[in-house]
């Protein structure tokens, strides 16, 4: 079999690079591993080439090259690109790949924003893409922290920038920091100052006591509990309340407004992936909510109890609590987890005898001592 490539009417013949995809033959071709900017795959495939008579202009090869990343046909390591002077990637993956989502990018974009910070995120923006795989909503946090990883010096302000724009798109969960300097260069667990600040609320005096509480309450707590209460408090409590209510600043909550927390609280929208590759948003119920309402109750109890011990400090800030004992039961909770678990148990029980003959008989058969490529290389079909 012989597969044209950029248009070229000498052909490369798929043969001497066995592999059921494009990627497969990809990563056993001369060009794999090699860094674009240095022309070193360039070098590697002009060295493979002499021998075999085939000679191939350098357009012809970059040509071909481009129109491989732009059908996502093959998706080259992070060296490959990084630092590359090309001005054809980010016009031609945007036109071809994701021409929506970069146009929703470009109208979320800042209007003081230059046209060099413009082209240089778009850029970065767009060889995550060549690289990953996908469009642009496609893109998680490690993506842009994978690409920070392999060029540090340089790349910094452009995967910042990328990140920023990425964030405020909305493609980030709604506790992502305000920038990626919060991930990649901290160490060591944060404070509760630094867990609070993720969430930029408004209210001074609010976000000190939620910061002062959260110390206190964090000599008896693990980190994993007390981001989780941070969670609870600062982003789905009083961070919500900001949202919904511009300059609030008292925990005396009037009726209306702790009613309709609670009826936010009770539902969550989360976005899925359907059969065809697009995505939708759904609204379902929140699993977490009456835990979110428990952490709130303590919260306010917690207040008024150390108000005795220290009024100096607490006293002021003591309210009447808007959640009653009988919201936080756990008790419809448990029943709705034991029937979710009993479907799961329901929906895969008949498969159990053809899961116990497939053991068996990976059991018996003879251990292969050899690794098999297919099973190691590249696993999805384009």
């Amino acid at each position: 079999m012989r597969w044209g490539i950029g248009g070229s009417k000498r052909a490369f013949t798929a043969e001497r690079f066995p592999g059921e995809t494009w990627q497969q033959r990809w990563q056993r071709s001369p060009a794999h591993g090699q860094h674009i900017a240095s022309q070193g795959w360039r070098d590697a495939f002009a060295a493979w080439a002499r021998p075999e008579g085939r000679v191939s202009r350098r357009e012809t090869l970059l040509v071909g090259v481009l129109a491989l990343l732009c059908a996502d046909a093959v998706r080259p390591d992070p060296e490959f690109l990084i630092g590359s002077r090309s001005r054809h990637l980010r016009p031609a993956l945007e036109t071809t790949r994701d021409p929506e989502g970069f146009a929703r990018l470009r109208a979320s974009l800042p209007t003081n924003i230059s046209a060099a910070n413009i082209s240089s995120g778009l850029k970065t923006i767009a060889e995550i893409m060549a690289c990953r795989g996908g469009a642009i909503e496609d893109i998680v946090v490690g993506d842009l922290l994978l690409w920070q990883s392999k060029n540090p010096r340089n790349s910094n302000g452009r995967i910042q920038l990328a990140y920023t724009w990425l964030r405020d798109l909305g493609l980030f969960p709604a506790d992502a920091p305000h920038t990626l300097f919060r991930i990649s260069n901290r160490t060591g667990q944060l404070t509760p100052a630094d867990l609070v600040d993720r969430y930029e609320l408004q209210c001074r005096p609010i976000r000190d006591l939620l910061v002062a509480h959260l110390s206190h309450r964090s000599v008896g707590l693990d980190f994993t509990t007390l981001q989780a209460l941070t969670i609870s408090l600062a982003l789905r409590f009083w961070g919500d309340l900001e949202r919904h209510h511009p300059g609030i600043d008292s925990l005396r909550l009037p009726a209306e407004v702790i009613t309709a927390w609670k009826v936010r609280l009770a539902t969550k929208t989360v976005r899925k992936r359907l059969p065809d590759g697009s995505f939708r948003e759904f609204t379902e119920p929140r699993r977490g909510a009456i835990r979110i309402k428990t952490q709130v109750r303590a919260f306010y109890l917690d207040l008024a109890e150390w108000a005795v011990e220290d009024p100096g400090q607490w006293a002021a800030w003591v309210a009447p609590c808007p959640i009653s004992e009988a919201e936080c039961s756990g008790r419809k909770a448990e029943k709705q987890l034991k029937a979710r678990m009993d479907q799961r148990t329901r929906e895969r029980l008949p498969a159990l005898p053809t899961l116990v003959k497939t053991a068996e008989r990976g059991h018996h058969a003879p251990r292969c001592t050899q690794r098999c490529p297919a099973r190691f290389g590249f696993q999805r079909a384009w």
